[in-house]
């Protein structure tokens, strides 16, 4: 068993000489929907991985490709809910990231991207694909050389999904999502 400790221990520190470029988070998601109507955003998972492009010490550019699933979204036009419909969303938003200090205990950063948001109601199953941007930042704060935990807020935003209840709701959607997890660096 002491054995086994002290090889884990030489391979969390050695890790740590070798610069990882690539990351890869999976974290639990809020969303806080706001748009022209009535909506309430439920929950979802992240799945993010990111490429480094270049490392200026103070600052490193990410390649990302984040995938966000949510669930239990709903939305209703009246104070009855008499226009109803629950619905589903994903996005996939490839973009950059700009990581300020990305080497220090807390690594602060800014994102961006554009893609594609999908809407999947499940009252009929109708489905719309809108055209989407993201734009957020969080914060990652680190534990071991290969392991973070991140805290972050991204504004996924496309125009209003026809689904159920068509030419009723019009204007935009923002997801805001509010997600926290685990950043494996490798």
């Amino acid at each position: 068993m002491k054995k086994c400790l002290i090889v884990l221990m030489v391979c969390v520190a050695a890790s740590g000489v070798f610069a990882q470029k690539n990351e890869f988070a999976v974290l639990a998601s809020s969303f806080q929907t706001s748009a022209s109507f009535n909506v309430h955003g439920g929950e979802g998972l992240q799945i993010n991985y990111a490429h480094r492009l270049v490392d200026i010490k103070l600052a490193a550019l990410y390649l990302e490709i984040p995938f966000e699933a949510g669930w239990g979204g709903s939305r209703s036009i009246t104070q009855g809910n008499l226009l109803h419909e629950d619905y589903n969303t994903t996005y996939l938003t490839p973009g950059l990231k700009l990581k300020i200090l990305p080497t220090s205990f807390i690594a602060p950063y800014l994102a961006g991207g554009l893609g594609w948001g999908g809407f999947r109601s499940t009252n009929t199953s109708a489905t719309s694909n809108k055209f989407a941007g993201d734009m957020g930042g969080g914060a990652d704060f680190t534990i071991l050389p290969i392991l973070s935990l991140r805290a972050e807020v991204r504004d996924y935003y496309t125009s209003a999904p026809t689904l159920d209840v068509p030419s009723v709701f019009h204007g935009s959607v923002n997801n805001v999502v509010i997600s926290g997890g685990a950043v494996f660096r490798f």
